[in-house]
């Protein structure tokens, strides 16, 4: 049986805030991550994986949660690739096209065939990288917890699961989540707008809890299926 959308959010925010609130050294490293590029990144992303895995994720095992997250992020580049060959492929014929005339130099019908065309090509390559971005997601999840690169690419097995968990209730609960995500940064970025030093830092307490709780709320989609 599929968890509720409103228990899902609840819960995993519950999570979160418990793993964080009087863990202080936890969140301030988890914070440092979250502002260090690259290598901060990948060890966070390594986290993330702990926290799909399930149970209470802990810190430390430095390289393993390091790979851990190196292998997360070529999982995620991995399923982008072919929306962005599809981008690509679409977005260059639409721009061949505009060079229809016999000089070779763009004309107006060409260029608005150009528009068309790479309108088209987004929209199109958009749409690609949802899908591809759905099966990232139970990807991703799947290898934390399997603890096989491999596994996140067992297409067949995440169709299986997320089928188990209902394609129009795990779309919703994908769009559910982005938008109260798309609220926060939405916030933020307005108390940057005004104070820029103030939005930044409110940006990098929060990113662990951000972190911490869309992890959660996947992991307990996949083990719902």
């Amino acid at each position: 049986m599929s968890i509720g959308i409103v228990e899902n959010v609840t819960g995993s925010f519950a999570f979160a805030k418990d793993r964080l609130v009087g863990k202080w050294l936890d969140w301030l490293i988890l914070i440092i991550l979250f502002i260090i590029p690259i290598i901060g990144w990948a060890l966070l992303f390594g986290f993330l994986a702990r926290v799909y895995r399930g149970g209470e994720p802990k810190l430390g095992d430095w390289i393993k949660m390091l790979i851990d997250g190196i292998l997360m992020w070529i999982v995620f580049i991995v399923y982008m690739i072919i929306p962005a060959i599809v981008f690509v492929i679409l977005g260059g014929a639409a721009v061949l096209t505009s060079f229809a005339s016999v000089d070779g130099m763009m004309n107006p019908t060409g260029a608005l065939g150009a528009a068309l065309g790479l309108g088209v090509g987004v929209i199109l390559s958009v749409i690609i990288a949802i899908i591809f971005g759905f099966l990232a997601t139970m990807g991703m999840v799947r290898f934390a917890k399997e603890e096989k690169f491999g596994a996140a690419f067992q297409v067949g097995e995440l169709f299986k699961i997320i089928g188990k968990i209902g394609w129009l209730h795990y779309i919703l609960s994908w769009i559910v989540l982005a938008v109260i995500f798309a609220i926060i940064y939405f916030i933020v970025g307005l108390i940057t707008g005004l104070v820029a030093p103030l939005g930044m830092i409110i940006l990098w307490i929060i990113g662990p809890v951000l972190v911490i709780w869309q992890g959660k709320f996947y992991a307990h989609l996949y083990e719902s299926a």
